[in-house]
């Protein structure tokens, strides 16, 4: 995941997101306003820790940054 830009996702953030049963989305399409998760570190980055995939960002989806984009993805 890591590579030249942040990975902007629809999962909410939450400091404690893994602490919660399953820390998975759970009503993805409910999602509350706030800001979102991002994944998988950029260029823009020089700590290693930001380039573990467990690893989390949060921005606001009105945001744009030249080292934040998305994935695009559909089931099979």
């Amino acid at each position: 995941m890591a590579g030249s830009l942040w990975e902007w996702t629809f999962d909410g953030y939450s400091d404690y997101w893994y602490a919660g049963p399953g820390g998975t989305c759970r009503d993805c399409a409910n999602v509350t306003p706030g800001p979102r998760s991002d994944r998988g570190g950029s260029f823009y980055e020089s700590d290693a820790k930001s380039f573990r995939a467990s690893y989390r960002g949060k921005d606001f989806p009105q945001n744009r940054a030249e080292w934040l984009g998305f994935r695009c993805a559909r089931d099979p």
